[in-house]
């Protein structure tokens, strides 16, 4: 998993799908 900054300054936890 990465963690993700919205530009709201909110974070939040998505799946990295593998290529």
């Amino acid at each position: 998993m990465f963690t993700v900054s919205s530009s709201s300054g909110n974070r939040y936890s998505e799946w990295l799908p593998t290529r």
